[in-house]
């Protein structure tokens, strides 16, 4: 509105100085009107001025919000595992240092079982290998050196063996409950299955088991006197072996 009214004072004002020519009245109403002039545009200069400062003043107290950087996550490393160990199994050869072989047979009088004969000995040698918890034996007895409690049935029992005993088996795992043996006798070999238990403590390695075999398969004649004191065909077995590892 206010630019309004100073284009028309100035053009009223030139139309009053065209219209009195040099007239002094003119020129002194135009300078009035000029004067009326810079005192609006002085006022309208503070005005501007004022609103210039109010603006400032309330950008100045609007807060300046700092933009909120995310923190990238922390990428936390786990610690590199160490390979497990391949814990190998004991190996080698073995060397059987200590042993004890029972047989027992059923003793009969008149083909009437009387009583339990046991007869043991110690004298078992021989030698062995252990890979990665895989058993093999070869051992041997000396059946002539069995005590029975008896030195006649001893004698008796000793004459039915023409050599050692031998006994051999492979393949057979640590943890192994049964294993089948080759056992030798006379020069006849019969595969026997035993129950076994075997105990590796560390320098030596025991074995134990039980089985039994008939005398008749190795083609021995069951011991017996006048038909009248007889012995059964069954024989049963047991062992128990040390080996030391070398």
């Amino acid at each position: 509105m206010k630019n309004l009214k100073l284009i028309f004072i100035l053009f009223f004002s030139l139309s009053v100085l065209t219209a009195c020519g040099n007239d002094n009245t003119a020129e002194d109403l135009i300078i009035g009107e000029v004067e009326v002039i810079e005192d609006v545009m002085e006022e309208k200069s503070e005005a501007m001025e004022a609103e210039i400062e109010v603006a400032m003043k309330a950008q100045e107290s609007i807060p300046v919000e700092t933009p909120k950087v995310e923190e990238e996550p922390e990428v936390v490393q786990e610690p590199a595992k160490e390979p497990t160990p391949v814990v190998k199994e004991p190996s080698g050869a073995l060397t059987i240092e200590s042993g004890s072989i029972t047989y027992s047979v059923e003793k009969g009088w008149l083909n009437k079982p009387t009583e339990t004969v046991t007869g043991t000995t110690s004298s078992v040698s021989g030698s062995g290998t252990l890979n990665n918890g895989v058993l093999s034996v070869n051992a041997e007895i000396n059946a002539k050196n069995f005590n029975s409690g008896s030195g006649g049935r001893d004698n008796h029992v000793a004459g039915l063996f023409s050599g050692n005993v031998k006994v051999t088996g492979n393949s057979i795992a640590l943890s192994s409950t049964f294993a089948m043996l080759n056992i030798t006798i006379n020069g006849v070999t019969s595969t026997v299955p035993f129950v076994i238990s075997i105990s590796d403590q560390g320098d030596t390695v025991s074995a134990s088991g039980n089985g039994s075999f008939k005398f008749s398969t190795f083609n021995i004649e069951p011991p017996s006197i006048a038909n009248l004191y007889t012995t059964g065909d069954s024989v049963k077995m047991n062992f128990s072996v040390t080996a030391s590892k070398n």
